[in-house]
């Protein structure tokens, strides 16, 4: 009862002695002075946040709230409150109070006798203040209205200021203008640079979508204008018949047409043509390449000249070539010149039955030159070239002399080698039919280790008729062979050897042997004939040819009055690309959707150059958007040009592009896949504190939590797409 008479008589003391009024103080520092809180001192100006619960009018009508000294007829200060609802300004409005709204009005004139304004005259705005340079910016940036009329016609215009700039107007005839202040169409747009050397981007940027998304449009307004990005998605079909090329399209009704369809685009990469007299194309210093992925990609009147992009070959005479150079025609040649000189020449002709190689103006022969260089070109850089055979005019043929007698067709001259002729065994040597041995016929007899020739009528020795012993051997030992290369499935053989130990050989002669392999096939030993040593020794076989499987390659050796098994193992190739992976030429088949479970998903992935080789396949988790995975099945690549399928699985966290980054047969490129964004809000969150926060399950949803009338309220909302929302600024930003 004390304390309310005290109050009582401080508020009639206050009103007599300064006609102040003070709730909560014995201090008023206005005509009607609140302490909400009642902390402010007896005496004395309360602190900054002592005032921050204050209520006062001032004498001169000033309202000032969280502040005792308002400067403006309401002047509200927050300061330290927290943020969210703490600075918030709330009018709401209820039953029939619905629709609140902020009016300002201006008038020439005053109270009790306001005027019409005058054009120009500013109606009244919202403006953004910030603290800078120890300062407050009042016209930083803001929305303000100037009346444009005659104190007659209701005629304004609105005005959006940043940078204490004007950037965009909507005029009184509801004309837009951007970077302009005088539009003169519905929407009129200028250019922040029109002229000079600014990097800064000047433009116009239209909604950019994919043609899955324009061909699902429905109720479309005539004259809708787009611009289509991609055309691998959705069918040029329906409203997408025309979208086959990314571009700006307008809706015309019925379908989407190309912007710039009326006038044809001809040039020679897409319309067919005919010249009207010769052309020349100078180049100077510049190069001109074409590029292709066609067998046919470049060709010259049908098939006199082409290019097979695809295989790396040419052909003349033929679009199909079959070779590096694939001449199709009866005579091709090289010749010293086209005037003197004309005559010296090779040239070919492919006829029937007798195809030939000829040779003119080869006063001095025609030579054949070989040399084992690791250097050079075409003779150059001191390479260093043996001849080894010369063939004159006259129908003389020298083997190491370039000047064969001219009395002998033949000429072999060596001072380190020797002659070998053929070499036969005596059944071999008997089975020559007898029809078909000319007279002087000679073969190396290996049985008699002599030289045989045929009288016309008998074979006769060269030396006596003592026919030595055959060839025997004690033992062979194919399971201590020592082994020299590998053999891999479906790759030529080359240097592979198997050095097969024997004991006790008797110092005879063998024939040799070719043994075709078995369990793997496709192989060929092949033992030279020759004679064995006088005791213990070596059979060198060379293994030839292509093994058909991966496996064990066996040979049944049978020689010298003993046989063995001599095995090889055969691995498989392993898988490789000497071309390239194309991720962004991959055939995508079904959709993603964020936060839905991807099913039916997979990239077809196209490479060049694969070996037939075995791969492991893989298995790759997506970034970008998260929570998928790609799936790549063991297996093998093709032999030449081929594709990887990879299926997708899991479930995409947002909307946006995920990336798949491909590492196989080693070569690696980067998978994008397109998932759209899920427009169903994802489950609500629990509000603990007031404000923005991200949705953790779909970061391109947030929600604004709001404590009123001690209940939560929740607002979700989504960013756009190709956004997801930032807890720290607070704000929805790129991707």
């Amino acid at each position: 009862m004390k304390k309310n008479v005290f109050i009582i008589g401080a508020l009639m003391f206050s009103s007599l002695a300064f006609s102040q009024v003070g709730i909560n103080t014995p201090n008023p520092l206005g005509t009607f002075h609140v302490d909400g809180d009642k902390d402010n001192p007896a005496t004395g100006v309360p602190t900054a946040a002592q005032q921050g619960n204050d209520f006062i009018v001032t004498k001169e009508g000033n309202v000032g709230i969280g502040t005792t000294t308002p400067t403006s007829v309401v002047d509200i200060n927050a300061d330290g409150r927290g943020g969210g609802q703490g600075n918030d300004l709330y009018f709401n409005g209820f039953g029939n109070s619905i629709g609140p709204g902020l009016f300002l009005g201006s008038a020439q004139g005053n109270l009790t006798n306001p005027t019409n304004l005058s054009t120009d005259d500013i109606i009244g705005g919202v403006y953004f203040r910030p603290r800078i340079d120890d300062k407050w910016q009042h016209t930083s940036a803001g929305i303000r209205s100037i009346y444009k009329g005659d104190g007659t016609t209701n005629l304004t215009d609105l005005r959006f200021d940043t940078s204490n700039r004007q950037r965009a107007i909507i005029d009184e005839n509801g004309n837009v203008g951007i970077a302009t202040t005088t539009p003169v169409s519905t929407l009129d747009v200028v250019a922040k640079n029109a002229t000079g050397t600014s990097t800064n981007v000047d433009g116009l940027l239209i909604p950019r979508v994919d043609r899955q998304r324009a061909q699902s449009m429905v109720d479309v307004p005539t004259s809708t204008l787009v611009y289509v990005n991609d055309v691998t998605t959705g069918t040029a079909t329906g409203t997408a018949i025309n979208i086959d090329v990314p571009g700006y399209y307008h809706f015309d009704g019925t379908a989407w047409n190309k912007l710039n369809s009326v006038k044809a685009d001809t040039n020679i990469y897409n319309t067919n043509g005919t010249l009207t007299s010769n052309r020349t194309v100078t180049q100077g210093a510049n190069s001109l390449a074409f590029t292709g992925t066609t067998s046919n990609a470049f060709s010259v009147d049908g098939n006199t000249f082409s290019v097979d992009a695809v295989n790396d070959r040419i052909g003349i005479g033929t679009v199909n070539p079959l070779a590096k150079l694939d001449i199709v025609g009866t005579t091709f040649g090289i010749k010293n010149s086209e005037g003197s000189g004309r005559w010296d020449n090779i040239w070919f002709n492919v006829g029937p039955r007798f195809p030939s190689i000829n040779a003119s103006g080869a006063e001095d022969g025609l030579q054949f030159n070989v040399g084992s260089n690791s250097f050079g070109t075409y003779g150059d850089e001191g390479q260093v070239l043996t001849t080894v055979a010369t063939m004159l005019p006259s129908g003389n043929v020298g083997i190491g002399t370039t000047t064969p007698a001219s009395r002998a067709v033949l000429e072999l001259s060596s001072t380190d080698k020797g002659f070998l002729p053929p070499r036969l065994t005596t059944t071999q040597r008997d089975a020559i039919p007898a029809a078909s041995r000319p007279a002087g016929l000679m073969i190396y007899n290996t049985n008699t280790n002599c030289m045989d020739f045929w009288n016309s009528s008998a074979w006769v020795s060269t030396c006596g008729t003592t026919t030595p012993a055959p060839g025997t051997v004690t033992e062979i030992i194919c399971g201590s062979a020592t082994n020299s290369g590998n053999l891999t499935s479906g790759v030529v053989a080359s240097g592979v050897t198997s050095v097969i130990p024997y004991t006790g050989g008797n110092g005879g002669s063998h024939g040799g042997q070719t043994v075709t392999s078995i369990g793997v096939t496709g192989l060929t030993a092949t033992l030279s004939a020759g004679s064995f040593a006088n005791g213990n020794g070596n059979l060198t076989y060379i293994i030839s040819g292509t093994p058909s499987a991966t496996g064990t390659a066996s040979f049944a050796i049978n020689i010298g009055g003993r046989t063995c098994t001599l095995t090889r193992t055969v691995t498989g190739a392993v898988g490789n690309i000497s071309g390239s992976i194309n991720c962004g030429a991959a055939a995508n088949n079904g959709t993603l959707t964020a936060r839905v479970a991807a099913t039916g998903v997979s990239s077809m992935i196209p490479y060049t150059g694969g070996n037939g080789g075995s791969h492991n396949g893989q298995m790759v988790t997506s970034t970008g958007v998260t929570g998928l995975t790609a799936t790549l099945s063991a297996g093998n690549f093709a032999n030449g040009n081929g594709t990887l399928t990879y299926t997708i699985t899991g479930t995409p966290n947002t909307g946006g592009t995920a990336n798949f980054v491909i590492n196989i047969g080693g070569k690696t490129c980067t998978l994008s896949v397109n998932v759209a964004y899920n427009t169903t809000a994802p489950p609500a969150i629990v509000c603990t504190s007031a404000g923005y926060h991200v949705n953790p399950i779909d970061p391109n949803w947030f929600h604004y939590c709001i404590f009123q009338n001690n209940n939560w309220l929740q607002y979700v909302l989504r960013c756009a797409d190709g956004q997801v929302f930032n807890q720290a600024q607070q704000k929805c930003v790129a991707k």
